[in-house]
C-alpha cells in the first residue's frame, strides 16, 4: 500500500467507495480517514487496558500533567488515541 504524504496527515480515506450508488453514477462516499480509523482502533485498546491498575495510574498522571480534571478522562483517551494513529501513519509512510 502506498501512503500519500501530501494528504494533510489523514492517511486518506479508510474505506473509500466510488462508482454507482443510490442510482447516481457520480456517487462518492469517502468515509472516515485512515487516521480516524486508526484512532478508533487505538481507543478500544486504551479503554480496555485501563482495566489494569498501572494503566489507570498512567492515565491519571497524564491528565494531571495536562491539567485535565479526572472527570474528563474521555479527552485524554481521545488525545492518546490520535497520538497512536499519527504514529501509525508516520511508521507506514517509511
Amino acid at each position: 500500500m502506498e501512503y500519500n504524504k501530501n494528504d494533510g496527515g489523514t492517511g486518506g480515506p479508510a474505506f473509500p467507495r466510488t462508482g454507482e450508488g443510490f442510482n447516481n453514477p457520480n456517487y462518492d462516499a469517502p468515509g472516515m480517514t485512515l487516521r480516524q480509523w486508526y484512532a478508533g482502533q487505538a481507543l478500544k485498546g486504551l479503554i480496555a487496558s485501563c482495566s489494569t491498575k498501572d494503566m489507570c495510574e498512567q492515565l491519571t498522571k497524564q491528565m494531571d500533567d495536562n491539567g485535565i480534571p479526572h472527570d474528563q478522562a474521555d479527552k485524554q483517551f481521545a488525545k492518546n488515541a490520535f497520538q497512536y494513529a499519527d504514529a501509525m501513519l508516520k511508521e507506514g509512510a517509511k
